[in-house]
């Protein structure tokens, strides 16, 4: 004797219900690490064309033009901001503010003062510095700032490493 009426029991409902359960709590994990380590890159990578857009337009416009930021060691938000008063540093009220940017992942930094600004001819006025995210998954997560070169990298042992 078959079942007169076609369709699927509670329990078989359940079952399915459970299976789905399981595969989620396996996937899910992974997909935030996952996630984070995206994020990490294109802010990484994000903050490197900030860099060097604030050189090109340093040398193309014969101006003082960096970066700057308010908090100590961790950063999230950089002022991009161009000297706007001809007295060759971006640290007044009265320079140009480009733009603020601000990001969903937390910086580190080096560098001596809270700017990097390149000079008139494209130069970092400074020796070097290095910006960098905390996760060891991510394939890009510093970028090295030295008097001629921005370098995109993986941070190991207290230095950005090019890749």
């Amino acid at each position: 004797m078959g079942r007169a009426i076609k369709g699927i029991t509670i329990l078989e409902l359940m079952i399915v219900v459970i299976i789905l359960g399981i595969l989620a709590a396996l996937g899910i994990p992974g997909f935030i690490e996952w996630k984070r380590k995206i994020d990490v890159e294109n802010a990484t990578k994000e903050l490197y064309s900030l860099l060097q857009e604030a050189k090109a337009k340093a040398f193309s416009e014969k101006r003082v033009c960096g970066l700057s930021w308010e908090s100590e060691g961790v950063i999230q938000s950089f002022s991009f901001i161009c000297d706007g008063n001809e007295d060759g540093d971006i640290n007044k009220e009265d320079d140009e503010l480009v733009l603020v940017k601000n990001f969903t992942v937390s910086f580190n930094e080096n560098f001596n003062e809270k700017i990097c600004a390149f000079d008139e001819k494209g130069f970092f006025q400074g020796l070097e510095g290095i910006f960098w995210v905390n996760n060891e998954r991510a394939d890009y997560n510093c970028v090295s700032v030295s008097r001629t070169r921005i370098k995109l990298g993986k941070y190991q042992n207290g230095q950005c490493q090019p890749k």
